[in-house]
Formats: structure tokens, sequence, C-alpha cells
């Protein structure tokens, strides 16, 4: 009888620790470090509705400052904001400073996906000023 609980509580102990392990082995893959997500990101944006994609980049400083360097057809747009990681979910709104006479002070917000392949993806759309959205991917430049 005292060997059964010996063996029954061992069991259960094992199982315990097998499971918290599993669990933070979990939350660390889902949580990505903020110092990793730090440096130049390089891709492409399309408007929805077309077909033509864009240079975008995404210049990720600490302190949860943006910079983001785009084109619309041959003209730059360089825009400042700020950034917000939860998970491996990337929040960003960011301001036009520089650009075309109608996109300067043109608000937008992004939102993408850190992706195991080591890539941002998702969606962003102007808060003000024209009416537009789209999606965008980006890879760090190492």
């Amino acid at each position: 009888m005292k060997r059964g609980r010996i063996i029954f509580s061992l069991i259960v102990t094992v199982l315990f620790l097998y499971l918290c392990a599993f669990r933070e082995k979990n939350a660390a893959s889902a949580a990505l470090p903020s110092n990793r997500i730090l440096g130049l990101w390089t891709g492409k944006y399309l408007v929805n509705g077309s077909s033509t994609s864009s240079d975008y980049s995404f210049v990720i400083k600490p302190g949860g400052k943006l910079i983001v360097d785009s084109k619309a057809g041959t003209q730059q747009h360089i825009s400042t904001g700020n950034w917000k990681l939860t998970g491996t979910t990337l929040t960003c709104t960011y301001t036009c400073i520089y650009g075309s006479e109608g996109s300067i002070g043109l608000l937008q917000t992004s939102s993408t996906t850190w992706d195991k392949q080591g890539k941002l993806s998702g969606t962003w759309k102007n808060i003000n000023g024209v009416k537009a959205d789209g999606t965008l991917t980006l890879e760090k430049i190492k």
C-alpha cells in the first residue's frame, strides 16, 4: 500500500512538472522579446483593389518609436510614430511628415503578426484623409 502511494505521488509530480515545462515553452514561443523586433524591416505594401505593390519599410526603434518609409508611385513618403508589441502582434500608428502635399498629416495604423519564418505580415489603413487600406509584408534586414 505504501509503495503504491509513493509510485502514485511520483507519477503526479512528474506529470505536473511536464505540464509546467510545456506551458512555459508555449508561452515563450508565443511571445517575442521586444529587442528582437528592433531594426530595419523592408518589404511591400498593397492597396486593396490594386494589383501593384510598392516598397515599404519600418525602422523600429527603442522606446516604442517608429519611422516608416514608403512610396506612392515615384513619390517617397516618410512617416513617424509609435509601435507596441503584444505577444507576436505588432501594432503601429504613424503620421506622414514628408511626401506629396495631400499626404502630409495623413494618419495610418498597421497591425502585423510575426510568423515562424521571421516575417511581419498584416494590414494597414488610413485613419484620416483619403480612405484606403491594404496589406503589407516585411522581412528584417540582418
